[in-house]
């Protein structure tokens, strides 16, 4: 049976300290990803986003890489820019958190209901109309549509 020292409590604070870096890694790398595809969803080119958000087309690289993590200050102009909620970005993570006695717990991931498979392809043809009242007559359907179905 291994001895409580107070040699042993630093280690274990190290590596939950670790493990927590690694987590956010790993969700920057998510969030990162999941910009990348809205981006490419609505058609846009990395320097296209940048010159929106006055930033350098490098930066946007290093956003959708993970490698610099996006301050929520940003995370919410990059969603305006993209038309989602800033909380679009983080739309199937499965956050692990830690209970009170030490056990893991893993978060439900957020529902993708809201987010078809054929989303881009939606995104793509509607981006194609030109004409303001066909996009609203259109839009004015599918939102009777989707009430009228059966769930």
């Amino acid at each position: 049976m291994p001895i409580d020292t107070p040699s042993s409590r630093g280690q274990e604070r190290n590596s939950t300290k670790a493990a927590r870096a690694n987590q956010a890694a790993h969700i920057d790398k998510q969030v990162g990803e999941a910009i990348r595809r809205r981006r490419t969803a609505l058609g846009l080119k990395q320097d296209q986003i940048a010159f929106a958000l006055e930033i350098s087309y490098q930066q946007i690289q290093k956003y959708e890489a993970g490698s610099n993590r996006v301050s929520a200050g940003r995370l919410a102009q990059i969603a305006h820019e993209l038309g989602v909620p800033v909380s679009h970005f983080f739309d199937g993570l499965a956050l692990q958190a830690e209970s009170s006695r030490g056990a893991k717990q893993t978060a439900p991931p957020i529902s993708l209901r809201y987010s078809p498979p054929n989303t881009a392809q939606w995104l793509d043809v509607l981006g194609k109309i030109k004409d303001p009242e066909v996009e609203i007559a259109l839009f004015s359907l599918v939102k009777t549509l989707a009430h009228d179905s059966p769930t």
